[in-house]
C-alpha cells in the first residue's frame, strides 16, 4: 500500500519549529531540517553526505538562546534537486531523543495542537 505511512515515529516539519534557517552541521555547515523526529533528522544542503558518516547537527531556536546539539550517523544521501544542486540526507540519531526535548524549538502553534 503506497498510501500507508511507513515512519514509526511522529516527525516535525519545518513549519512546527523555531529554526527554520538556524541548524548547521558541525564544522559550520549551513543546513535546512526537512523533518525531524525523536530518532533523526532528514536535511538538505548543498554538499553531499556520505553514508556511515559520523556527523553532528546543531540547531539553534530563532527566537531565543535554546540550541540542541545532536549527533549521529548518515544513513542515506541522494540529489534531491538538480538546479541548484541540492543533497537531501537522513541523519540517524545515536541516542534517540524525547519528543519534549524538541519543545523549545516549536511553534506555539504546533505545542497547542
Amino acid at each position: 500500500r503506497h498510501d500507508e505511512e511507513r515512519r514509526r515515529v511522529e516527525r516535525l516539519a519545518p513549519e512546527q519549529t523555531k529554526w527554520s534557517d538556524a541548524a548547521r552541521l558541525r564544522p559550520g555547515l549551513d543546513v535546512r531540517v526537512v523533518d525531524i523526529g525523536t530518532r533523526g533528522v532528514l536535511l538538505e544542503t548543498t554538499v553531499r553526505l556520505h553514508i556511515g558518516q559520523r556527523m553532528e547537527v546543531v540547531l539553534q531556536a530563532s527566537d531565543s538562546t535554546a540550541r540542541l546539539d545532536l549527533a549521529g550517523t548518515v544513513r542515506r544521501c541522494h540529489i534531491a534537486n538538480l538546479s541548484p544542486l541540492t543533497y537531501r540526507g537522513a541523519l540517524e540519531f545515536d541516542v534517540s531523543i524525547e519528543l519534549q526535548t524538541l519543545e523549545p524549538f516549536m511553534t506555539p502553534e504546533t505545542l497547542s495542537a
